[in-house]
């Protein structure tokens, strides 16, 4: 039976924690689930030589304070150990079996040799080894393919962090591959980095929404969905014509001539002339008849053409799309200024709310990092564009002094 290895990976022990349980209450078994954890609050207390019994709630001093502790039982050989590169961590499951198990000193392969040796390709490895090194706690189920599509959701429940989006980030600060010779991050300063991280925190196969707070301001898409509709071909019954051969009584009438050979007597009284009276004589008549004699001439009578012609039909389909909305908390002192702004504009410009979404276009335009320090003439353009985009072609001029004034207000308050 084909097995297979999904990982996710948590920023929390107890995100990874609660999720190890449900798996746990799906009927996932012990020995399918794997656990790996920073415990750098531990490290006068977890050596290479440490472990934890499986049927414990974790020695004392365990990763933040016994959080972990609570799963024991739920995945197979609980243990601390010492990696290259992650220092102290506590793991779990068929990973704990890869590394090696709970023994003493530095295991040979390090942490990237246990992921590939749980199936995990040796890229992949290098991105998961990091995340474990900046702290993040990575739960990993080995099952049969049929039970993967349960286990996804099951993990997805807990928020996951997107690990490519989240590797993404490390490169651009310069991260290339695992390295087992440099030291771990600390626990309390991954956790302390989070709130400014870049890296969306969304699972790949789920859609959630989270609000991320951050002191640099950020980026959030604006999605839609478009109905596509497409065609395709299906059965609307058959056409069956066959021929067959029926056998039906026909009657015909025929006239058919006969010859009989009549012999007739008839009394005469008169001398012989013949000299040979007394000479023998035969006289043979033949007797004919005409019989009637049946035939067939095969003739065609109709003929049967098959064939198809088609035609259309226009059908309505209707569905559901999504779009995002953004809400922007602007604050009373700015949304005041932008319906006093709007005061300016003359009575022609109708009710402020119509003018709304355009102040806050230009408010999220003066937001965007790529427009830093740029004068309005500069990018008017672009605007234009984005703006027209979502809003149609033709309605950028009406609203262009609202998206202005949220744009320049925002650069001279030095609210950037």
């Amino acid at each position: 039976m084909s097995r297979k290895t999904i990982v996710a990976v948590y920023d929390t022990h107890q995100e990874a924690t609660d999720a190890v349980k449900a798996l746990h209450q799906e009927g996932f078994t012990s020995d399918q689930i794997s656990l790996v954890a920073s415990d750098h609050r531990n490290e006068a207390g977890v050596s290479g030589q440490d472990t934890v019994d499986e049927g414990s709630k974790a020695s004392q001093g365990m990763v933040t304070g016994g959080v972990l502790g609570g799963i024991a039982g739920l995945v197979a050989g609980l243990a601390g150990m010492t990696i290259p590169g992650l220092g102290p961590i506590v793991a779990a499951g068929p990973i704990a079996a890869t590394l090696g198990g709970a023994v003493a000193g530095v295991l040979a392969g390090g942490i990237i040799g246990g992921l590939i040796g749980l199936g995990i390709p040796e890229s992949e490895a290098h991105v998961y080894a990091e995340g474990l090194r900046r702290g993040n706690t990575l739960v990993g189920v080995t099952i049969p393919e049929e039970r993967l599509d349960l286990a996804t959701s099951v993990l997805d429940r807990f928020h996951p962090i997107d690990i490519d989006e989240r590797a993404n980030s490390w490169r651009q600060e310069g991260w290339e591959r695992f390295d087992d010779t440099a030291a771990p991050v600390a626990l309390a300063s991954t956790t302390s980095n989070r709130a400014s991280d870049t890296a969306a925190t969304t699972s790949k196969a789920a859609t959630t929404s989270k609000r991320v707070a951050s002191n640099d301001g950020g980026t959030i898409e604006v999605m839609e969905e478009e109905l596509v509709v497409g065609k395709r071909e299906v059965s609307k019954g058959q056409v069956r014509v066959r021929s067959y051969v029926v056998t039906e009584p026909v009657q015909e009438s025929v006239t058919l001539r006969e010859e009989h050979v009549n012999v007739e007597r008839r009394p005469v009284d008169r001398a012989v002339n013949s000299a040979d009276a007394f000479a023998e004589k035969t006289i043979v008549l033949d007797e004919r008849a005409e019989e009637a004699v049946v035939g067939k001439n095969v003739r065609v009578k109709e003929e049967i053409v098959i064939g198809k012609e088609s035609s259309s039909r226009t059908e309505t389909v209707s569905d559901q799309v999504r779009h995002t909305e953004v809400d922007i908390d602007r604050g009373g002192d700015m949304d005041t200024a932008y319906q006093t702004h709007f005061k300016t504009l003359g009575s022609s410009y109708g009710s402020y709310e119509e003018f709304k979404p355009a102040y806050d276009f230009g408010y999220q335009t003066s937001n965007n990092q790529s427009y830093a320090g740029r004068k309005w003439e500069e990018l008017k353009d672009t605007v234009r564009d984005a703006w027209e985009g979502n809003h149609g072609k033709g309605t950028f001029q009406r609203n262009e002094p609202a998206i202005r004034y949220a744009y320049e207000n925002r650069l001279t308050t030095g609210s950037r």
